[in-house]
């Protein structure tokens, strides 16, 4: 609600805001497509919209963050755990 063009705020628990906020509104010249475009903005097809948005930017983030994880196609392949050997004498480190 856009207070003075699609309706007319008052305080909460406020009997005397409510009752003036009442009294003032056929003063107020409200637009009506101003309050169905207004109105608009909280659909189900807007929201699923916004929704859609958001996970599609999140999910792109993610993935480029993610790009230190892709193999390297030029690096050497990975040496065997098995095949490793340690020197004498040299511990192996962690």
């Amino acid at each position: 609600m856009l207070d003075g063009q699609t309706g007319l705020l008052a305080k909460p628990d406020d009997v005397e805001s409510f009752a003036a906020a009442i009294e003032a509104i056929e003063d107020v010249d409200f637009n009506p497509a101003g309050a169905v475009e207004n109105a608009e903005r909280y659909s189900v097809a807007s929201f699923q919209q916004r929704l859609r948005g958001c996970m599609s930017a999140t999910l792109e983030q993610a993935r480029a963050g993610l790009d230190w994880l892709r193999p390297n196609p030029t690096a050497p392949p990975p040496v065997p755990a098995a095949s490793r050997r340690t020197p004498r004498g040299a511990e192996e480190q962690p």
